[in-house]
């Protein structure tokens, strides 16, 4: 987790500190190790860095057609995604950071301080990927 970070972070501050700006395609794949094509309809994006300390937050939300949503569902159980469930301790949490997806996948990876985490949810409902970076 913490080497993804590492490659994560330059790539989300090269466009906060006015280099290329990575798509949000790259980004989402990077973040939630899924494949992401590059067609895919971007429902929604937005990004927000400290072009001084890098703190900041991402927010992708990506249209899946039913293909790529099974393949990425596959690959997100091999990953070690986990089931949304109301037993999970993160439910709360996961529900709230996805703007309330109930049904599907997630990961949730926390970076290298107390407020920085990435999560990652398939929606099963929507066929979209939800990706959420904070970096603090």
């Amino acid at each position: 987790m913490r080497e993804r970070w590492i490659f994560l972070l330059p790539m989300l501050l090269l466009g906060a500190c006015g280099g290329r700006e990575e798509s949000p395609h790259a980004t989402a794949a990077v973040v939630s190790g899924l494949s992401v094509e590059k067609r895919a309809d971007v429902v929604e994006h937005r990004e927000q860095w400290n072009k001084f300390n890098g703190d900041g937050e991402a927010w992708i939300v990506i249209q899946l057609d039913d293909s790529s949503y099974r393949t990425a569902s596959s690959e997100a159980m091999k990953l070690s995604y986990k089931v949304i469930s109301e037993s999970d301790i993160a439910f709360q949490d996961v529900v709230r950071q996805s703007r309330g997806v109930t049904n599907g996948l997630y990961r949730l990876e926390l970076g290298g301080s107390a407020f920085s985490y990435s999560l990652s949810v398939l929606d099963a409902r929507t066929r979209r990927l939800i990706v959420r970076v904070v970096e603090s």
